[in-house]
């Protein structure tokens, strides 16, 4: 049986547009990947943030689309597909089962840019016809500030 692509380029650099919003904007994240897991069926931008654990995620959820209403307004999609739509993001702490299998998936595989994964996230998260695009682990840290005086 053939695979079928998780997402396209385009919706992959749109997640990245987001990441690095979100990351500009404050919010700690500790690992991101498309997914599709056997869990939901369809395809998630899984956002590994630590503040969600064991707390109600609402708020988080709220500075997403905010960050998304920013994105849209500052037209910073270059294409129409990049565009990411809040549904399609899934906010999971670290000790979730996919912020588990990203923490592996990195501890193992720590090579720089995205990595594609077939079949298993991790050694837990069974992904359902297709694969897994994750986000190298530097696309989450926060901008260095610039050196002060010259």
């Amino acid at each position: 049986m053939d695979q079928v692509p998780v997402v396209s380029e385009r919706q992959f650099d749109g997640g990245l547009k987001l990441i690095r919003a979100l990351v500009g904007h404050g919010l700690h994240l500790t690992g991101a990947c498309w997914a599709r897991t056997t869990d939901y069926g369809r395809a998630y931008l899984y956002l590994v943030a630590p503040e969600v654990e064991g707390a109600d995620a609402r708020p988080t959820y709220g500075k997403v689309r905010a960050v998304l209403a920013e994105l849209d307004d500052l037209k910073r999609w270059d294409h129409w597909l990049e565009k990411i739509n809040p549904f399609d993001v899934m906010l999971v702490g670290p000790g979730d089962r996919v912020g588990q299998a990203l923490e592996w998936e990195y501890s193992h595989y720590p090579g720089p840019g995205p990595t594609l994964k077939a079949g298993w996230l991790g050694t837990s998260v069974a992904l359902e016809s297709g694969a897994a695009f994750i986000y190298p682990p530097e696309e989450f840290r926060p901008p260095v500030p610039a050196a002060a005086g010259g």
